[in-house]
């Protein structure tokens, strides 16, 4: 009697052995499609981007930037040795302190000049001798026999065909600089050249002045 009243207990439904091989089934899919996905190249696309990057911005260049490094240093460097001959041949304090500028402008360049130079593979031109290149009458530079000329004149005389000289050689620079603006790849080298444009340019104009004021007062 009291066996028959006990109430019966619930069976599980019929799927539910189903509904667990199933879930296992679609958990092991899973599993395939994410190790699929992991040994994918697109998963792979950050550290191979990585590792593959292009070289730094710095390190592009081409061969007008060689060029112009190399050109460049070495009209520097004239433009030093013109530079250095004021002070024991002018006796007029603005030629002095024009000489003074241009050294100080252009000395530092001529170093990072040579450093990029190298950077880009380029033979250093820090050892050469400018009597030992055939560059007279380029880009504004001065011929030896020029030079030599210019060593032997003083005072006044000294200083107007020496700020000739100068403004010739500045617009020779500022001539190869737009040149490299124009083609040149490295940004470090084309504000370099954008530099010397606008110093120069602006020199000039001082060296022009300067030039006009002696010649009236001689």
């Amino acid at each position: 009697m009291s066996r028959s009243c006990m109430p019966a207990q619930p069976h599980a439904p019929s799927e539910h052995k189903g509904d667990i091989h199933m879930n296992n089934i679609l958990r092991s899919i899973g599993q395939a499609a994410l190790a699929a996905l992991a040994l994918s190249p697109a998963a792979c696309s950050t550290s191979g981007t990585t590792a593959t990057a292009p070289a730094s911005q710095a390190a592009e260049h081409n061969q007008d930037d060689v060029d112009f490094v190399t050109n460049m240093a070495q009209h520097h460097q004239q433009a030093l040795d013109l530079a250095a001959l004021v002070p024991d041949r002018s006796q007029n304090d603005d030629a002095k302190a024009l000489a003074a500028k241009i050294h100080d402008e252009q000395a530092p360049e001529i170093d990072r000049l040579h450093a990029l130079g190298r950077e880009f593979g380029a033979q250093s031109m820090a050892s050469t001798d400018m009597g030992d290149m055939d560059m007279s009458g380029a880009n504004g530079m001065v011929s030896e026999k020029a030079i030599a000329q210019l060593s032997g004149l003083s005072g006044s005389k000294f200083d107007k065909r020496w700020l000739g000289l100068m403004s010739e050689h500045h617009n020779g620079a500022v001539k190869m600089a737009q040149g490299e603006l124009g083609k040149g790849q490295n940004p470090e080298v084309k504000q370099i050249a954008q530099n010397i444009v606008a110093a120069q340019t602006a020199e000039v104009v001082e060296l022009g002045a300067l030039l006009e004021k002696i010649s009236a007062d001689n």
